[in-house]
């Protein structure tokens, strides 16, 4: 990601930073960790960590349904990113990946294949919250059907045709 997007702030879970030296890394980076079970807690410690990335000029990245997600499946976003959006006053740029063909959810091995990132047009700070997550879910969700289709037809995309069995493992979505 710092190559497109430079010096991002990743929002993560609170939980790998504990991880020896990667977590050392993403907390010397300036990531920012959530802890998930906190609440209204963790939400008004994000919208703050973000606001000081803003402040630097650093793009903050967050997936918005929270965690990896197997292709096919739905898993509602989270308010994090209506927080974010509707505190920092600053545009939200969707992204869609097919990443989730192989890069399985809690696997250790990664399938071969082309991982594509589409950045979508950004949505402009100041909507009405609830028309803005809709309007981000349409289009993340349009985007990754596609990506997620054409990585899995023969002579697009990638030809290293994905099976049922690893349709069914997951990967971030946008």
């Amino acid at each position: 990601m710092p190559v497109i997007f430079g010096d991002p702030a990743i929002v993560l879970k609170r939980e790998l930073m504990m991880i020896p030296f990667y977590g050392w890394y993403l907390w010397k980076a300036g990531m920012i960790a959530i802890d998930r079970k906190a609440g209204a807690a963790a939400l008004r410690r994000l919208v703050a960590a973000a606001a000081r990335a803003a402040a630097l000029r650093r793009p903050i990245v967050i997936f918005p349904e929270g965690t990896r997600t197997a292709p096919g499946t739905h898993r509602p976003y989270q308010p994090g990113v209506a927080a974010l959006y509707r505190q920092l006053a600053l545009p939200l740029v969707p992204v869609a990946v097919n990443s989730g063909l192989y890069w399985g959810r809690r696997q250790f091995l990664k399938r071969p294949g082309r991982i594509i990132m589409e950045i979508l047009p950004a949505i402009p700070p100041g909507g009405e919250r609830h028309a803005v997550m809709a309007e981000l879910e349409q289009r993340i969700e349009a985007a990754t059907a596609r990506l997620l289709a054409e990585a899995q037809v023969p002579g697009t995309m990638d030809e290293t045709a994905v099976d049922d069995s690893s349709a069914r493992h997951g990967g971030n979505r946008g």
